[in-house]
């Protein structure tokens, strides 16, 4: 069980992280997460592309295949049984990648503020004037 949640734990991380920094690659536009049928500006909280999303499932899966390759969860189990335990790792790594990153993407949608900057044409961050 404590293995389960090691995955799961770097798996959310992974999965966010690789779809940040691969969606932005997208050909296709980002869509509102809370409203799929809204195109937004790419950098927006909560927007998402198919292939961010895809990202976060295959960032997922890379932790737990590499943490079940590692042996970390395989000791003393036959080669058939350690297939198994890598195979249900990624699944598990998968799931877990594309669960952190679509909250993410929620929680950014309806709790973050976004700021368009009319002037460079693009998401800047919000500035605090005193």
């Amino acid at each position: 069980m404590l293995v389960a949640r090691f995955v799961a734990f770097f798996a959310v991380c992974a999965g966010d992280t690789w779809a940040s920094e691969l969606g932005c690659l997208a050909s296709a536009p980002p869509r509102l997460v809370t409203a799929p049928w809204r195109v937004v500006p790419p950098g927006t909280n909560g927007g998402v592309t198919l292939a961010g999303t895809a990202a976060s499932v295959a960032g997922g899966a890379f932790v737990g295949v590499v943490h079940g390759l590692a042996g970390f969860a395989t000791v003393g189990v036959s080669a058939a049984g350690a297939r198994a335990e890598v195979a249900g790792l990624a699944a598990l790594g998968a799931a877990a990648g594309f669960a952190g990153s679509l909250l993410d993407s929620v929680l950014g949608a309806t709790l973050q503020r976004t700021s368009f900057d009319d002037e460079k044409r693009c998401v800047a961050p919000r500035t605090e004037s005193s």
